[in-house]
């Protein structure tokens, strides 16, 4: 029972959590979650025949001198699937077993549900629909080249069974009784609810797992647009990120302040204390500052020990006084880089508004101001208009 639950938990890992992405599972893990979809067909199967076989009005329907032979087929091939799956899981760090069951899984998996298309009609439009859908979410989960490696032995085996079929070398759909087979289907309900049970699993399966990838790779590609965005290392977004609103901001015409800010002496936690400790350093002053912005202001790394706070619809003298609670705010801490040892952190800020014509314009002013307060003695703001400085 522990077993059975530490793999149902693994299937369920791997499939909420949009870092495990199924298009980005080993061959060997889709070879495995094939087998489990080859499990749960095999006790739909039963399911069905066993019942459809027990009930009065069904059994009429059902070849009796097959049932055996049917039944212990479909016995035999669920046993195959669980003891495949539980030798998969075994010898997983096996070489072998890592290159075999990737063509191994899909060739058990497409054989096994072409005789069983077989045994209810090679011709009906179930067998033929559940053949492109799985071959259509075998091209998604698997690499082309195995694909077609299984999928052409398979067509063979299905045009071969047509022909032995229509040469009445092989009966069809033997599954069913002489008195169905000889009677139009479509106007059997037993056939056609048949139909729908042993196809609307392939069904629901094919739609679900398109689903699935659909939304994972959309989280995908949402999760790559926000790494394009974001700083790694802090968790602010990027220069790159901060240059694209700065632009939006003044193609639409709106006010802004630009902030620019550089920890003072920087290079010597580094040399004294590693490199480590100056990561350290940077993700905790970046916390600072984003605790100090409103909802619409921006925080971003600029580059090295460099940060941006770009502030919408920021007066000048906002800015200055966002600036100074940075400031005192950055003075204030006492970053532990040890159980016994605290660091402590200064900052140098230089401000600048969209008084500036371009975006060039505004950094180079908040960049000359930034460079004046260090000049000046660090720890400091500064703001710059177009040929003056303020000092806060």
């Amino acid at each position: 029972m522990a077993i059975l639950n530490n793999l149902i938990n693994s299937i369920r890992m791997k499939i909420v959590k949009t870092q495990s992405l199924i298009i980005d599972w080993s061959l060997y893990d889709k070879s495995i979650f094939i087998l489990y979809l080859g499990v749960l067909q095999s006790l739909g199967t039963l399911n069905w025949y066993f019942t459809s076989f027990h009930l009065p009005d069904t059994r009429q329907w059902l070849n009796e001198q097959f049932f055996f032979f049917r039944s212990v087929i479909c016995l035999v091939t669920l046993a195959v699937y669980v003891m495949t799956i539980l030798l998969a899981h075994h010898y997983k760090n096996n070489l072998y077993f890592q290159k075999i069951m990737p063509y191994f899984s899909p060739m058990l998996f497409g054989g096994i549900m072409i005789y069983s298309g077989y045994t209810i009609g090679i011709y009906n439009p179930v067998t033929l629909a559940g053949y492109v859908s799985i071959f259509l979410v075998g091209l998604v989960l698997y690499d082309r080249k195995i694909i077609y490696f299984v999928i052409i032995p398979v067509t063979i085996y299905i045009l071969v069974m047509c022909y032995y079929t229509t040469v009445h070398h092989l009966p069809y759909a033997p599954v069913f009784s002489e008195k169905l087979n000889h009677s139009l289907f479509y106007k059997n309900q037993f056939w056609v609810t048949s139909m729908v049970f042993l196809y609307l699993p392939i069904f629901v399966v094919c739609i679900l797992l398109f689903e699935l990838l659909l939304w994972q790779w959309r989280s995908r590609e949402n999760q790559y647009e926000l790494f394009s965005k974001i700083d790694f290392l802090t968790g602010v977004y990027n220069r790159r990120y901060i240059d694209v609103v700065i632009q939006n901001l003044i193609k639409k015409q709106r006010p802004y302040s630009l902030i620019l800010l550089d920890l003072d002496f920087f290079k010597n936690v580094n040399d004294v204390h590693g490199h480590a400790t100056g990561d350290r350093v940077l993700k905790r002053i970046a916390e600072v500052l984003v605790l100090n912005m409103r909802e619409d202001d921006i925080v971003g790394r600029f580059g090295g020990e460099e940060f941006i706070l770009l502030l919408p619809n920021q007066t000048l003298q906002q800015a200055i006084d966002i600036a100074e609670c940075c400031r005192s705010q950055i003075e204030k801490e006492n970053i532990a880089i040890s159980p016994t040892k605290q660091l402590k952190i200064s900052a140098s800020f230089g401000v600048a508004t969209s008084q500036a014509d371009t975006r060039e314009d505004i950094v180079s002013y908040a960049d000359e101001a930034l460079y004046r307060a260090k000049a000046l003695g660090r720890n400091q703001v500064q703001f710059k208009q177009k040929h003056t400085f303020d000092e806060q």
